[in-house]
């Protein structure tokens, strides 16, 4: 066995980056500016938008002391330094983000260009920003003129009708200077504005009845003097169509949509065009078209140019108007917009082909939750039928979820097929019909849309971990693409907060998601019950009885640990105001549904005891809403909520912990939950963390033939963040480098669901990277301005599992605040640690042997070389 080794003297380099007082004026000016969370966002609802930047001065200790900002209604006056819509001056401060606009009141589709200097601790100015801008909405529903129209055709709940095409013709007299195009559906809409098909607009999932989502575009390059064409083709989405549960029509017979395009000219005047009696409608080539089952078009009756001979020739009829947006009670909000990119194609493999029923089984590296895009050669009128899996049976043969059919035009040089409104869970992909031979066809599947940015990076030099936290990550990013916030696989796109609710915080770790997880939370709020319980699904189809009541314990106490995680990544206390009173009418719901503060729970999960885990929800959404009416300063609910939580642990206590200490259950599942939620005393620790550790010992000892049981583990929630919670981090590295994870065919993804919510993503962050929270609440700390770096590197671990140990990682989180960096490398004599930190913030980095330095902004490199151990003081093995 090795010498025992132990850290010698800490060697710390910050790197000074050598540059005079005032900086390189490239690197030095304030850069990705936002506005609430979005680049350069149409659409804004709120009449004074957050506005935020990264500094760019990362010079070593330098802090923003100030800034100034300056917001003006055209990019001439900005240019010229002259803010005629907002001009505060400078602005004493190290904040960076949560800065409210607060200049003269913004109208509806007022557009603000803006841009932001900052000052350094000797009170120098940074060079200006290069500009930003945001644009409002439709802020009042007066401002939308047109009435809501549809097509004068109705399916039934069980057969659906032709996708409706609106067309409109009109002309303008002269240049255009700017143009906007505003969108609601009640359905799923496709554009097209003078032969220009327009990006996808994804169609979120809402409760129609509550809320609309609207879409603002900028159709200024497509609008032109003269004659114009507009069309719409509108599909049943998620308001007329299947969702997957309950079936059809569930929130309307038929879908309709409300449209406004409103254009500047070259005059100065204002040109509008809304939806209203001058509109016509046909029925499309597109056959059929629901959002989970597939969709069936017609390439001979195709067109490129939707509207043909236009909405004046025969065949066009009349369109039924309905409500305007002031005559209702439904809000109309903005949609959230996707991050921009052309969506990444990638094309199957042909694993089989039979002559006989001239079918094509393609197979994909891994599940998708999109569209297939098909090249093909088929006769005039061919029937091709375009069937999707997850999975083969035993024979081969695709277990068929959902089905696209396509009549093929007959062109010789080949054509394309891509369902424009059906979205598919699939890894499968087979294609029968009247295809001319073998190479007649390929396909290639296209994400639903580009999803959100990925920002935290993890490499390492073992493939296993980065086998996992790729395939974890990716899943993570394909799989929000989905109805709302999260698809919990392809094969299933009911959001139960159940399910939703522990990806959350891996969600806002790993992806750029504070604007999703927002507009999610809205819509959860939207839906809570009288009783403050929420729904088992957000939204819950309503003809789903089983979805539209409370789910199973923890599902609605999941609302307060997302709202609470929001807060800590963005720092948001607009944000933790307005859901606040939510929170606190969950929390008064579930006191009184409880009985002397125990919580029954009549939908146990078989792997807690009954009431159990209702309980420990209930104590954890009491403990969460103190500290967030610590944060907004309310005191009195801050005792009472305090009270409440002693009191619900002390029952807690007395109904699952026998006097000797032995919780009732008491497997891994129970003493992985009490030791996380802080539910036992120290005595009553001590026991449970010798019963986990036996019990991961013992699977660990099973070898081979306990792989099942070993990933069981590894799905047991905060199983690994307790073990590293009580020194037993050896346990926790064995079982993750023991337990090879593969992806379960057919599952659509549910078991990495179950490894995400768990908290895989967020253990590997903060346990190989380092990253955490502070757990200081104040202005200087909250948002990750202030980051602890403690990574602790797997040490000794190879010498028991056989596994060659991970002595080499690069990491990078993107926050709020600006991107850290953390890599480190373990040579024979020292463990070498560098940390990157963003201008204007500020880490405590804490070495493995427990030392800790406070470093500001700049690159900082750590030397901890090893040396002889002496009796008596922790050790740090010399990894072989």
């Amino acid at each position: 066995m090795p010498a025992q080794r132990l850290p010698g003297t800490v060697t710390v380099r910050t790197y000074w980056k050598g540059r005079h007082k005032l900086g390189d004026p490239d690197t030095m000016k304030p850069a990705h500016l936002r506005t609430d969370y979005q680049d350069d966002p149409l659409g804004i609802d709120t009449e004074r938008p957050r506005l935020s930047w990264w500094s760019g001065d990362d010079r070593a200790a330098e802090l923003q002391t100030a800034y100034q900002l300056l917001a003006a209604s055209h990019p001439d006056l900005l240019a010229m330094d002259e803010g005629d819509l907002w001009d505060p001056g400078r602005m004493e401060g190290r904040e960076t983000v949560q800065i409210e606009y607060g200049g003269k009141p913004l109208t509806s589709g007022r557009r603000v260009f803006w841009k932001v200097r900052t000052f350094d601790s000797d009170g120098l100015p940074s060079p200006w920003s290069d500009p930003a801008t945001f644009e409002m909405g439709l802020l009042e529903a007066r401002d939308w003129m047109g009435r809501w129209i549809s097509a004068g055709q109705v399916g039934s709940r069980i057969t659906p009708v032709p996708v409706p095409l609106f067309g409109r013709t009109f002309t303008l007299q002269q240049p255009v200077v700017g143009a906007r195009l505003y969108l609601a559906a009640r359905g799923e809409a496709a554009v097209q504005l003078n032969g220009t098909t327009l990006d996808p607009l994804p169609a979120a999932w809402v409760d129609y009845g509550l809320r609309t989502p609207y879409h603002s575009l900028d159709v200024t390059d497509l609008l032109r003097e003269g004659e114009n064409r507009l069309a719409v083709l509108l599909g049943d989405g998620w308001y007329a169509g299947d969702p997957g549960a309950g079936g059809r029509q569930q929130y309307g017979d038929r879908p309709e949509f409300l449209l406004e395009l409103k254009a500047g000219l070259g005059d100065g005047s204002q040109w509008w065009l809304s939806t209203d009696s001058g509109w016509r409608w046909q029925p499309s080539w597109i056959l059929a078209a629901d959002p989970v089952g597939g969709e069936a078009a017609d390439g001979v009756r195709r067109r490129d140019d939707w509207l043909g001979q236009g909405p004046g020739s025969f065949g066009w009829y009349p369109v039924n108007q309905g409500a305007r947006p002031e005559d209702e009670e439904t809000q109309l909000s903005p949609a959230r917009r996707r991050a921009g990119g052309v969506p990444v194609a990638r094309e199957g493999e042909l694993i089989h082909w039979d002559p006989d029923r001239c079918s094509a089984l393609f197979e994909f590296p891994e599940p998708v939750l999109g569209r297939t895009r098909l090249e093909l050669r088929a006769p005039d009128g061919g029937a091709i039928r375009i069937r999707y899996a997850l999975a083969l049976d035993g024979t081969g043969t695709p277990v068929v979820l959902s089905e696209d059919v396509y009549v093929a035009s007959g062109n010789e040089a080949g054509e394309g097929f891509e369902s424009r409104f059906a979205v598919h869970g699939f890894r499968y992909v087979e294609v029968s019909g009247d295809l001319y031979r073998e190479d007649a066809v390929r396909a290639w599947a296209v994400a639903a849309d580009q999803g959100l940015r990925r920002s935290f990076v993890l490499n390492t030099d073992h493939p296993r971990i980065n086998q996992l936290s790729d395939q974890l990550l990716a899943h993570l990013a394909r799989t929000q693409a989905g109805t709302s916030l999260v698809a919990l696989g392809p094969g299933d796109r009911m959001n139960r907060l159940a399910e939703v609710g522990p990806a959350v915080p891996a969600l806002l770790l790993c992806l750029d998601s504070v604007a999703a997880v927002s507009s999610w939370l809205r819509r959860v709020v939207d839906a809570q019950f009288p009783n403050g319980a929420f729904p088992a699904a957000v939204p819950a189809p309503p003809a789903e009885d089983g979805l539209c009541t409370e789910g199973p314990a923890g599902a609605s106490a999941v609302f307060v640990d997302c709202l609470w995680q929001l807060f800590r990544t963005s720092g948001d206390r607009r944000l933790l105001r307005r859901y606040y009173p939510a929170a606190r009418r969950l929390l008064a719901g579930s006191m009184d549904a409880a009985q002397d503060f125990v919580r029954e729970d009549l939908d146990a999960d078989p792997a807690y005891p009954p009431d159990l885990l209702a309980t420990a929800w209930l104590f954890r959404t009491a403990r969460m809403t103190a500290r967030m009416a610590g944060v907004l300063g309310n005191l009195s609910d801050l005792e009472t909520c305090e009270e409440l939580a002693s009191n619900v642990r002390n029952a807690f206590r007395r109904r699952f912990v026998t006097p000797d200490g032995r919780l009732v259950g008491d497997g891994a599942h129970v003493c992985a939950l009490t030791l996380s939620f802080g539910l036992l005393d120290r005595s009553e620790q001590r026991r449970a963390r010798r019963v986990l550790v036996d019990a991961v010992e013992s699977t660990l000892r099973g070898g081979a033939e306990s792989m099942s049981e070993r990933r069981a583990l590894l799905e047991v929630p905060w199983l690994l963040s307790a073990l590293s919670g009580i020194g037993r981090l050896d346990l926790a590295y064995r079982l993750l480098l023991d337990t090879p994870v593969h992806p379960e065919p057919g599952s659509g993804g549910r078991d990495l669901n179950r490894l995400i919510g768990a908290g895989l993503l967020e253990w590997l962050s903060a346990t190989l990277a380092g990253f955490g929270q502070s757990r200081d609440l104040s202005e200087n700390h909250i948002g990750y301005r202030h980051m602890n770096i403690e990574p602790k590197p797997p040490l000794g671990i190879g010498e028991t599992t056989g596994e060659p140990p991970i002595r080499e990682i690069e990491a990078s989180l993107v926050t709020v605040n600006g991107r850290y960096e953390s890599s480190w490398r373990i040579t024979e004599d020292a463990f070498l640690l560098t940390v990157v930190v963003p201008g204007n913030c500020t880490a405590e980095v804490i070495l493995p042997d427990g030392s800790s330095r406070m470093v500001d902004a700049g690159r900082h490199e750590f030397s901890t070389p090893f040396r002889e151990s002496v009796d008596g003081i922790p050790v740090l093995r010399e990894v072989s």
